[in-house]
């Protein structure tokens, strides 16, 4: 828009108008991409964003323990396992997870991976634990360790045969039989 005058007053006045409608027109739209980033971002679970990352580093703080550091492995609906630097499994309940440090930018949704894959659930993982005779370690919320091996697993709770890591849980073996809502477990770790 061109305006003249005699001496250039108009004109530096509309150019300075022009000016200010742009810069505040650029604000705005910065300001539109900024909400509907945050709008998308809202929708991102964390599961999402936990098979974003896969193969980092992760440092998980969970309830009533100490934090635990691995590498991701895999991620489930409702679990994730980490391997340590000593080469141990530790499956983690997300509803145990307090904080989680090294996740990346990146999410993958649920639909994105195969549909077993969100099928794999920390009831079937455990009957596999059972079905195997393997000897855990289960964490609970309250800090409390326990050792042995998965006997039956129900619907939300498992019963674990309890005895010495090192230890074939015959009966003379087994101190007790120990049932375990899996609300109340924050880490399985594998022997």
């Amino acid at each position: 828009m061109a305006y003249r005058s005699d001496d250039g007053r108009w004109q530096r006045l509309f150019d300075d108008l022009e000016g200010e409608l742009e810069a505040t027109e650029a604000e705005e739209s910065l300001a539109a991409v900024a909400d509907r980033t945050r709008y998308e971002f809202s929708a991102i679970r964390l599961v999402d964003r936990l098979r974003g990352s896969l193969n980092q580093r992760l440092v998980v703080r969970l309830v009533g323990a100490s934090p635990i550091a691995g590498v991701l492995g895999a991620v489930g609906h409702d679990w994730l396992l980490l391997e340590d630097d000593w080469g141990a499994e530790l499956l983690v309940l997300l509803h145990g997870v307090v904080s989680i440090t090294g996740l990346g930018r990146w999410a993958v949704a649920e639909d994105a991976v195969g549909p077993l894959d969100s099928r794999i659930t920390i009831g079937l993982l455990l009957r596999r634990l059972a079905r195997d005779r393997r000897v855990v370690g289960i964490q609970l919320r309250d800090g409390t360790q326990l050792t042995g091996t998965p006997q039956r697993v129900g619907a939300d709770a498992v019963d674990l045969l309890e005895h010495d890591p090192g230890e074939v849980p015959r009966p003379t073996a087994v101190r007790s039989v120990v049932t375990i809502p899996w609300q109340a477990i924050t880490l399985v770790r594998s022997r």
